[in-house]
């Protein structure tokens, strides 16, 4: 029974947007889940405080007792910096997002707060955002944060021709021009409603750049202008970093006043070896790791002194066909021989050592809120992908399949266990591994080949990235229109029940194509010495490290 209270509460929300008293009543009806509300309604714009209420979740608690100071030593890949923008890796941004932020955050938990924006709220069609910003901002060269900023990033954003993924994401097929209502209210157009929005503006290629960024030389690197918590002392790519904190930060470790905890950050990077990284940490060289590879957990919990802090993820390798390439790409029966012939739960045990959940060959986790369980969980049957092989005309051919270790040689024991699996059906699969940064330059071309992709709290947010027609980051080249209209409608619906039986028909048609095999979700894992307190789990590993401190 709904009482005068909550009937008060949905009143106040329907005024942030009309269509969140129903998201409430899926929930009170047991429709959807706590996971699935917290991140619809947040996307809607109710406050984190009434979404965890609501949701009669106690949300995460700043930490009680800490100690200010100290450099916290931390193992990452150091990879371009330069313009934010064009960022294709996790771990640059998360050397960015300490330097200068985002409009939005949002937690492992899914929710999706403000950050730099105080607040935002979507039209009844879904085609319209009013963000409203944090008054008092100062940035590190003492101008003051306004709308100025917010409009110079979607200009750059969307300007014709430009390379960055975020040219897809709010370029002009997405959203009209956005609107400066006032000095700290912008009113963003799009062109079809997106319940995405408030998520993608913590997507890492979207930190927010001070206005002058392309005046002085669009270089985060020599130009290090910036809200956020630390300055930028130095960088090098596949070197090293330094950060400092800065004493006059606006945000605070939670959300309140004050600075950052750690005086300092220094970044270290220890190349390709996992090997190398570990030794580091056994010799307290470093005192964290950004992540740690499968086959060397062991050997770190059996160190006294570490700790491992992992989460489960919508992280994923998928292992792609390029349609269009011609070859095993373009024959439909070697591409189903393929699938067929994996079986996805052995390559989980084997090459991750089960550490994560089997997947479906579809790309849509069951954690997301749109996701649709088809009931049709990928066999291996080898017998029918022997037939198929051979009535592709490919039997003993060779078949290449590149893989980069982007994220470890996890990758190529991936591929190597599948290589395995598609002998016993007379599939020839020759392994090539290319180094990581030669891989990167081919990733989106090459015919048949394994790509890691991270986790995003909706599967809308992902599929737009790399599965509609016109995506810029469609690596494997399919075409559907019956998808397209259908994650179109997914991503329009803010009813998660509803969106998940639009994604039906997105899952089915990636289905139908044989266009992955899609063996597992992640579990990802860091850590380092048990003196590092607070480092946050995130399942994007997307790191605020002012909210880390360290015991003496």
């Amino acid at each position: 029974m709904t009482n005068k209270h909550d009937l008060r509460r949905q009143k106040a929300a329907a005024q942030t947007n009309v269509h969140l008293p129903e998201v409430i009543d899926q929930l009170r009806r047991k429709e959807i889940t706590r996971r699935e509300f917290m991140t619809m309604a947040s996307a809607l714009g109710m406050s984190a405080a009434a979404v965890y209420g609501f949701a009669g979740v106690v949300p995460p608690a700043a930490a009680q007792s800490v100690k200010k100071g100290g450099t916290l030593r931390f193992g990452m890949k150091l990879q371009e910096l330069a313009d934010p923008q064009n960022f294709q890796w996790i771990e640059s941004s998360n050397i960015a997002r300490a330097v200068t932020e985002y409009l939005t955050f949002y937690n492992a938990d899914g929710v999706v707060k403000p950050y730099l924006a105080e607040s935002w709220k979507v039209s009844a069609d879904g085609k319209t955002v009013d963000i409203k910003l944090r008054k008092g901002i100062k940035w590190s060269n003492g101008d003051e944060f306004n709308a100025d900023d917010v409009m110079h990033n979607f200009k750059r954003w969307r300007v014709e021709g430009n390379e960055s993924i975020n040219n897809s994401e709010w370029g002009g097929g997405v959203m009209n021009d956005p609107e400066k209502v006032n000095s700290h209210q912008v009113r963003l157009h799009l062109t079809k409603p997106d319940v995405s929005v408030a998520h993608r503006l913590y997507a890492y290629p979207t930190c927010i750049v001070h206005r002058s960024f392309d005046d002085t030389g669009a270089n985060l690197v020599k130009n290090p202008i910036g809200t956020g918590p630390f300055s930028l002392e130095n960088f090098e790519v596949g070197s090293g970093a330094l950060m400092k904190r800065r004493n006059d930060y606006w945000g605070g470790a939670h959300g309140g006043k004050g600075d950052a905890y750690l005086d300092a950050v220094q970044f270290i990077d220890f190349g390709e070896d996992e090997g190398a990284a570990t030794g580091a940490l056994a010799s307290k060289q470093t005192d964290w790791l950004y992540k740690i590879a499968p086959k060397q957990l062991d050997i770190i919990a059996k160190l006294p002194h570490a700790q491992i802090v992992s989460s489960s993820t919508a992280q994923t390798p998928v292992i792609r066909f390029r349609q269009g390439n011609g070859g095993v790409s373009d024959n439909a029966k070697a591409r189903e021989a393929i699938q067929l012939a994996a079986s996805n739960a052995d390559i989980l045990r084997i090459a991750y050592r089960n550490l994560g959940l089997v997947a479906e060959n579809h790309h849509t986790a069951p954690f997301q809120p749109d996701y649709y369980d088809l009931g049709k969980p990928q066999k291996q049957d080898l017998a029918k992908a022997a037939q198929l092989i051979e009535a592709a005309g490919m039997k003993g051919q060779e078949i290449e399949l590149t893989v980069g270790n982007t994220q470890g040689s996890w990758e190529q024991d991936t591929c190597q266990v599948l290589q395995q699996q598609c002998a016993k059906a007379g599939i020839v699969l020759k392994l090539n591994v290319l180094p990581t940064a030669q891989y990167w330059e081919v990733w989106d071309t090459n015919p048949f080949g394994l790509t890691f992709w991270t986790h995003r709290p909706l599967a809308v947010m992902l599929h737009k990235l790399a599965y509609r027609s016109d995506a810029k980051w469609n690596e494997a080249g399919f075409k559907s229109a019956k998808y397209d209209a259908a994650l179109d409608a997914a991503a329009a619906s803010p009813d998660a029940k509803a969106a998940s039986e639009h994604m039906k028909v997105c899952e089915e048609e990636l289905h139908k194509s044989f266009a992955m095999v899609q063996p597992y979700w992640t579990k990802v894992s860091n850590g380092g010495d048990k003196k590092v307190r607070d480092f946050p789990s995130h399942p994007q590993e997307y790191f605020p490290l002012h909210r880390v401190w360290m015991e003496s």
